[in-house]
């Protein structure tokens, strides 16, 4: 299963999956990423004015390679690979500055569910 195989993996390759969040921030472990066309589910996104965060983030959680330059992945994979140590370290450093988790977080975020399930 994935959640057993992945721990034990080095490198998650991958096209834009969210699993690569699962992986980089859970794991703490670098991604390849094939740059296949972006999947729009909402044409009118641009109107947002804001980017994606899978698009943001992407070159912080590993490299992409086009793919008609698919014969670099060795190369690649064993850059990712030399400083996967530091990428564990980056990843921590991230994960701190993104995610807000204060004890006084998840025990308001409990009690709104709790909240919301007595009321049914």
């Amino acid at each position: 299963s994935v959640s057993e195989r992945l721990p034990s993996s080095d490198i998650l390759v991958t096209d834009r999956s969210g699993i690569a969040f699962e992986f980089a921030f859970g794991i703490g472990k670098p991604v390849l990423f094939i740059d296949t066309p972006l999947k729009i589910n909402n044409p009118d996104y641009k109107e947002l004015n804001i980017e994606p965060v899978e698009n943001y983030l992407r070159n912080d959680l590993g490299v992409s390679i086009a793919p008609d330059n698919l014969g670099i992945i060795p190369e690649r994979i064993n850059s990712l690979l030399a400083n996967n140590e530091n990428f564990a370290v980056k990843m921590e450093k991230m994960k701190s500055e993104l995610f807000y988790n204060s004890p006084a977080s998840y025990k308001a975020g409990l009690e709104y569910v709790l909240s919301k399930l007595r009321k049914d």
